[in-house]
């Protein structure tokens, strides 16, 4: 008898970890809408995690799909061009290179020291000037969209083709002159290509479009960055898809000056964590910088353990001299972990996230 339950209890075991590996995007809630800049609905399809199940997944919260444009786009999913609510992969993600050696079209120069890392992921460009107002420190910010909907000029504003789909092209070649005559110096790439519910591009679909509608923006000083990966253990998804778009982005003459990642998964995993960025870095080559535009662990994480993953990791990433850039999951919206909804009360991850 008790053989056979102990074969229950593992059997059982077996079935709940394959079930978490499934796929960060599983659960998260990341909107899925595709988090554009404003993603309307954000869509927080976190996407973006980890083969946990997306935020509420353990996996990714999904990032907010860019938004129409109207100049914006909303995540949570943070607002994409033309996205959703949070989206970040979430929706703000809409609707998450130079690999070593600089691929075609001219890799731009050397980046300037910045005065700190941290970035604002975010739908409502006046929330982010608030908080910079009252002292919040943050040297960066993207909006999963190609235009900033109104952000303060003293923040760099980094502009995304989420991806291209004929509305996020239609808005694009405008939107991105617009901001580098604004003084944008880099750009962001297509939002989780490896995911179906973002960007959804196959490696080699994803390096054609990337030559022919971001490379063309390139170079005079402006990075440009590879598309966002999610940290999905799934086949052909999160890192499986870098590897094979890295050499085919290379082959077709891809300006790529820094690899970009989001991670979703348990607070706890504060190994799988970093070792997603070294693969990612890895793949790319060791002079690629490293930049990860979504993290946050799985939906359901009470606050005071994720503000305690935070304290551990940011020393960690502020350490790391080829992690260039990250951005927390996310500020503003539904699905915002940073600020207290639409408020500029920071939430307890949020004290940690900007006190890191």
């Amino acid at each position: 008898m008790r053989s056979a339950n102990t074969l229950t209890v593992l059997a059982a075991l077996a079935s709940t970890t394959a079930a978490l590996n499934i796929n960060r995007h599983g659960n998260w809630a990341k909107p899925v809408e595709e988090r554009a800049p404003k993603c309307t609905n954000w869509v927080t399809v976190v996407e973006t995690a980890t083969v946990y199940a997306k935020q509420s997944q353990p996996t990714p919260t999904p990032t907010p799909t860019p938004a129409a444009d109207n100049n914006a786009a909303a995540k949570p999913t943070p607002e994409v061009e033309s996205t959703p609510e949070v989206i970040p992969a979430n929706g703000a993600y809409e609707e998450s290179s130079r690999t070593g050696e600089s691929s075609g079209s001219g890799s731009s120069s050397t980046p300037a020291p910045l005065s700190n890392k941290v970035g604002f992921a975010y739908n409502d460009a006046n929330l982010v000037n608030e908080l910079v107002k009252s002292g919040v420190k943050g040297s960066w910010a993207y909006n999963w969209n190609s235009r900033d909907d109104g952000l303060d000029a003293d923040i760099d504003y980094v502009p995304m083709l989420w991806s291209d789909r004929a509305d996020h092209l239609n808005r694009w070649d405008a939107n991105i002159k617009e901001m580098l005559a604004k003084g944008a110096k880099h750009i962001l790439s297509f939002n989780e290509p490896d995911i179906k519910s973002q960007a959804n591009l196959t490696p080699d679909a994803a390096a054609k479009a990337h030559v022919k509608y971001v490379n063309p923006y390139g170079g005079n000083g402006v990075r440009i960055g590879a598309p966002a990966v999610s940290n999905s253990n799934l086949a052909g998804e999160g890192t499986d898809w870098l590897a094979e778009f890295i050499p085919k982005c290379r082959a077709a003459g891809c300006q790529i000056d820094f690899c970009v990642a989001h991670w979703y998964s348990p607070a706890s995993d504060d190994e799988g964590f970093l070792k997603h960025l070294q693969t990612v870095r890895d793949i790319c080559g060791e002079d690629t910088p490293v930049w990860l535009t979504e993290f946050a662990p799985v939906d359901g994480t009470p606050a005071d353990e994720a503000a305690a993953f935070l304290k551990r990791n940011l020393k960690v990433l502020n350490d790391l001299e080829w992690v260039e850039r990250y951005s927390y999951f996310m500020v503003g919206g539904a699905k915002g972990r940073l600020t207290q909804g639409d408020s500029t009360q920071l939430t307890t991850e949020g004290e940690a996230y900007f006190e890191g």
